[in-house]
């Protein structure tokens, strides 16, 4: 079929969804109309699985990248694979360093599929987040499980996060990757962990399972941490309401998530397979 060992991942946030987290109808028809020609979607996202929306998942036809690249989740068997996680004692020591140095931010823990939020937590953030309030649990940072450490993010004003990036850019070099999602917010990974390295990982997968046969990944996104998984790709976009630094890197840009920034790419595809 036209679209057959061909896989889009697509970032939600800013890209697939639009500003006031809604999905068009141009999207979903495009999606649809791209599966059903043999190829093959799916998300990127800096969430993990537990608060990726049902409407969403029954959208892809492939694992999802969650925790923005800590690791894959296959919602069919419900198996997490290629888990790369933070090691939580020298982990422990730099957030306590942080909610020090700079007590206006709140750090968020993604630790087994769970949030635990620390320092200055205010509704506004959990809004933003998109997480359901029983996935959120405020506890002293010494109760939080030390197993599956996914991410930890730092919310804040923007001036705050340089700061906070240039502290991390020294107590944490070579070990973690710091990646902005968006002006408020700063997420911290394992240095192995990026949403290109699960990308690749994904498309490796999807070749197995073809019969080791080729497939081109496409790619789109709107902020920093996309832009491993633009450079990651064969074909990347963003929509044109991405900053700056991911217009430099795409390969093309289509219109913004306002109007259907994923059927733009498939539009985009379809014209030139």
């Amino acid at each position: 079929m036209k679209f057959d060992n061909k896989l889009i991942v697509s970032d939600i946030d800013g890209t697939f969804i639009d500003e006031n987290k809604l999905v068009s109808e141009r999207n979903i028809d495009a999606v649809n109309y791209f599966k059903e020609n043999g190829g093959l979607f799916t998300f990127a996202t800096g969430r993990c699985d537990k608060v990726i929306t049902p409407d969403l998942v029954k959208l892809t036809n492939a694992p999802i990248i969650c925790c923005n690249g800590a690791y894959i989740y296959d919602f069919e068997t419900q198996r997490r694979i290629n888990e790369i996680c933070i090691a939580p004692g020298p982990a422990i020591t730099m957030i306590n360093t942080l909610l020090e140095s700079f007590p206006g931010i709140c750090v968020t823990i993604t630790a087994d599929r769970k949030y635990y939020l620390l320092g200055n937590i205010n509704d506004k953030y959990k809004k933003e987040m998109l997480i359901e309030n029983e996935e959120i649990m405020s506890i002293p940072i010494e109760e939080i499980p030390t197993n599956q450490w996914y991410s930890i993010i730092l919310s804040g004003d923007p001036s705050t996060l340089d700061l906070a990036t240039k502290y991390l850019s020294v107590a944490g070099e070579n070990t973690y990757f710091v990646t902005r999602s968006w002006e408020t917010m700063l997420e911290i990974y394992n240095i192995r962990a990026s949403k290109g390295v699960a990308a690749l990982e994904l498309k490796h997968m999807c070749e197995t399972r073809a019969q080791n046969t080729h497939f081109t990944l496409y790619s789109i996104g709107d902020y920093e941490n996309d832009v491993d998984l633009l450079k990651s790709s064969d074909l990347s976009a963003c929509p044109s309401n991405a900053h700056a630094s991911i217009r430099d890197v795409a390969n093309i840009t289509v219109c913004s998530n306002n109007d259907g920034a994923i059927a733009g790419l498939i539009e985009y595809i379809d014209a030139n397979v």
